[in-house]
């Protein structure tokens, strides 16, 4: 329910009027229309029929504080039917681009036709607002736009109205930003929606030396859709400023932000070693996408002297949210809007690993470090600390073999294994030593910019020369599913 619904079709009104009623303890407004004809905006989907003809023959709308009732008459097909709206209104807040200026509607609708979408936008640059109610005929699968314009009094109506509303029920801003995106969701409300999972798992792994050079050797990613990440990332930064840009003026690809489904790029080609993972929902007109980029930064620290000459590294393994929205993209015009600013993917169970030591490469200590993440309801704030202890003489194939929990401390805790080099720990540890390590971030969820989780692992090396396989792997989950 929003805004980015271009004119895909003209709409003929053959007369609106609108009357308003303030009394000092209610907010009344009415809206009559007659002989709005509908456009159907999901014609593209596979299993839906578009052979349907809806007009609004006439449609009387009453809000008071923000609780709408409305009764009319469709013909739909040639045969007249009654149709009969109800329910409450809810303003739009935040930074957002459309903050102050979009009123939706959680409408309830009949057995013939289900409410997906009911909007009055604002439009402060001519004094004008546009209301769009969408429509979606349960027996087909069609969903029918209807959109007219308004005088900007009326649109200060229904907002007021749906702040007294949510003011008088007690919603807070959480509670509202949750219904707001729920009402602008028209694909997830709908009998004939596309399907979008809620969660997708990321599994990413490779390889790293000391000298930084880092390749990537497997992905598990399904729907990878390559980005300029230098173009991605000015994108963003300019939706930061503004709020709302044109994609025609960046070299970023339109699949990104158009169609249903989960896409991601992973392969960290790019000096910054960005990726992200993103959830689109297609909405007719325009598309849903919650985005998430972050950076996934490996990189060893530097050689220092160790032991009985041999020589210590540190690598560190990195996960940070670099951008993280809400933003729906206009088919048509092309404009990409910020619905919601810092409303990223949620990165849950996050995993990092590092390991598949061999020779006299062993690790000494490892640390978890983060900051800016969210707690997890009911788990707890700890950490979780593995390491693989195995026979010296051993091959380790992967960084997620022969881990075992070491311990689940707060975060920002470091561990150190008995055994400063691999002598030591052959000593002392029966023939064995520590290969591969990893941290998991259990009670904490990266979500908000700036959330990063962080495994450092310190290396005794007898060779001089370390090579390490890295692995990450999470489960992202979005809002719009």
């Amino acid at each position: 329910m929003k805004k980015v619904f271009s004119l895909l079709a003209s709409i003929i009104i053959t007369s609106v009027m609108t009357t308003q009623i303030i009394k000092a303890s209610s907010i009344k407004t009415d809206i009559l229309l007659s002989g709005v004809e509908g456009e159907i905006i999901n014609s593209q989907v596979s299993n839906v029929r578009s052979s349907s003809r809806l007009t609004l023959q006439s449609l009387n709308i009453q809000q008071d504080n923000g609780v709408l009732n409305a009764k009319g008459i469709v013909t739909h097909d040639n045969q007249e039917k009654e149709l009969i709206l109800e329910g409450n209104l809810y303003p739009m807040i935040g930074e957002g681009y459309y903050s102050n200026n979009l009123v939706l509607g959680d409408i309830t609708g009949d057995e013939e036709y289900n409410v997906l979408k009911f909007t009055i936008e604002n439009k402060p640059d001519d004094s004008t607002a546009m209301l769009s109610i969408v429509l979606e005929v349960r027996e087909s699968g069609e969903w029918i736009q209807f959109k007219h314009e308004i005088n900007q009094e009326t649109f200060d109506s229904y907002f007021n109205g749906a702040t007294v509303q949510v003011d008088e029920n007690n919603i807070d801003e959480e509670e509202l930003k949750e219904a707001t995106l729920n009402l602008l969701n028209s694909n997830a409300r709908a009998d004939h929606g596309e399907d979008l999972d809620e969660t997708t798992r990321a599994d990413v792994s490779g390889v790293i030396t000391t000298d930084n050079d880092l390749s990537v050797d497997s992905s598990n990613a399904r729907n990878t859709i390559s980005v300029n990440f230098t173009e991605l990332n000015r994108l963003m930064t300019d939706l930061k400023r503004t709020g709302r840009v044109n994609l025609s003026n960046y070299n970023v690809p339109e699949s990104l932000f158009r169609g249903t489904g989960w896409k991601q790029d992973v392969s960290i080609t790019n000096s910054a070693r960005n990726n992200y993972y993103a959830a689109s929902s297609n909405q007719g007109a325009y598309t849903l996408t919650q985005i998430s980029v972050f950076q996934h930064d490996i990189r060893f620290q530097g050689w220092t002297d160790g032991p009985s000459g041999t020589g210590n590294n540190t690598l560190d393994t990195l996960l940070r949210v670099v951008h993280g929205m809400i933003v729906d993209y206009d088919h048509h015009s092309r404009d990409i809007s910020v619905v919601y600013y810092n409303w990223g993917l949620s990165f849950q169970d996050v995993e990092i690993a590092q390991g598949r030591l061999s020779g006299t490469n062993v690790y000494t200590a490892k640390t978890i470090n983060g900051s800016n993440l969210t707690s997890r309801p009911g788990i707890g704030n700890a950490v979780r600390m593995f390491a693989a202890l195995v026979p010296h003489a051993s091959t380790v194939l992967d960084v997620w073999d022969n881990l075992q929990l070491v311990r689940s401390p707060a975060l920002n805790t470091r561990e150190t294994f008995v055994g400063a080099t691999y002598a030591n720990q052959v000593s002392v540890h029966n023939n064995r030593v520590y290969r591969n390590i990893a941290g998991h971030s259990h009670g904490w969820n990266l979500i908000n910019e700036g959330a990063n989780f962080t495994v450092t692992g310190e290396i005794n090396s007898g060779s001089g020369s370390i090579t390490v396989g890295w692995g990450y792997a999470f489960t992202a989950s979005t809002s719009l599913a």
